[in-house]
């Protein structure tokens, strides 16, 4: 008797503490729209977790009643496939965290399936054993859809974007064939230090294309210049030094990920500010700059220029690993030493493959 006493008991004071969690949530839910949330209890059984309390705008949530949905089996026969292992994972997962938010699908009475993001928080008994989870299903369809029609926009502008570059560096080609090869080296081999540095996919992609054009200042100089087959006098180079401020002219109002004119306008500084044409020192030079000059110097050295024939790759280490830290990024130059030396980066493939090869493309949702 006593037993069954404490057992009624117990059960009373779990109800109250579901009604009470139930009150604070509705108290919450109020606050949104009510069309776009829905609160509930979950408690834990032995194989499962079962709904046990669900507030009523779950009827106009997913055009169920909360009878309906506290049926056994409704919970993970309504969640998309899909996102079913989530969705079980987070019961795991909440034992841990206490509290947990993440978005899956629902399917509507209608058998379109509606977006959530459930906000969980662990119920506990005054022992501080879980007992169930209680939180909110809030209807974020339209804001999904929202992002996904803007991310579409981008991939647009994006497309848009890389084939203006490709426009461009077929023009610079056109006129300059070496300056064109050279900056399609030169984008190749920024991109791939900066994915082996951890930068995302679409960081590397842009940065590509970035250093597809960082020269095409060079369409201001004089051809003959830019080709001519003995060293320049110390005029004619100074004249050449001012395709960084044609290129930033020309790219500085361009609308993109990264500041491309910036970046293009500081290729040619070094650290210790003994670069052009303004000079800057440390931490006044971008990043993507600082991988597009050592790819830049790199990829110059190791390859034919029209006054010379190729240094060699040996000459271009040495350049950088002389000049690591002091004219050139410490971790940019270590990366490219170690893309080399031991993961066995193949330059010719930067090279020779360029004209075969399409630039990396975005990442998709």
């Amino acid at each position: 008797m006593a037993r069954e006493a404490q057992t009624a008991s117990h059960q009373s004071e779990r109800h109250v503490e579901s009604q009470a969690h139930l009150a604070v949530a509705v108290h919450s839910e109020c606050l949104l729209e009510v069309s776009r949330v829905a609160t509930y209890i979950f408690e834990f059984s032995e194989r499962s977790v079962v709904p046990v309390e669900i507030s009523a705008s779950i009827k106009d949530l997913l055009g169920y009643s909360a009878a309906e949905v506290c049926t056994e089996g409704w919970y993970p026969d309504h969640v998309h496939h899909e996102d079913l292992p989530q969705v079980l994972s987070s019961f795991e997962r909440i034992l841990s965290d206490k509290s947990y938010i993440h978005q899956y699908r629902i399917r509507h009475r209608s058998g379109n399936y509606c977006w959530v993001r459930d906000e969980m928080t662990l119920r506990q008994d005054k022992l501080g054993r879980p007992i169930g989870v209680t939180g909110n299903w809030i209807n974020i369809t339209d804001e999904r859809a929202a992002k996904e029609e803007i991310y579409e926009y981008k991939r647009q502008f994006q497309d848009s974007f890389e084939l203006t570059i490709r426009v461009i560096s077929t023009v610079l080609e056109l006129r300059d064939p070496y300056t064109a090869k050279h900056d399609r080296r030169v984008g190749r081999i920024a991109s791939d230090i900066a994915c082996q540095m951890g930068w995302s996919h679409e960081k590397c992609c842009q940065l590509q294309l970035v250093g597809m054009v960082h020269d095409i200042g060079k369409i201001a100089i004089p051809s003959e210049l830019l080709s001519k087959p003995t060293a320049l006098s110390a005029l004619e180079y100074e004249l050449v030094k001012t395709h960084v401020e044609k290129g930033y002219e020309i790219l500085k109002d361009i609308k993109f990920e990264m500041p491309i004119g910036e970046i293009v306008y500081q290729h040619h500084e070094r650290l210790d500010g003994s670069g052009y044409p303004r000079g800057l020192r440390g931490d006044e030079i971008l990043m993507e700059a600082r991988i597009l000059t050592v790819a830049d110097v790199f990829e110059s050295m190791a390859s034919h220029r029209p006054y010379r024939p190729s240094l060699g790759v040996d000459a271009a280490i040495t350049e950088i690993e002389q000049g690591k830290g002091i004219k050139y990024d410490e971790n940019v130059v270590n990366t490219l030493l170690k893309m080399i030396r031991e993961t066995g980066y193949i330059l010719s493939y930067a090279y020779d493959q360029h004209r075969h090869r399409d630039t990396l493309k975005l990442n998709r949702m």
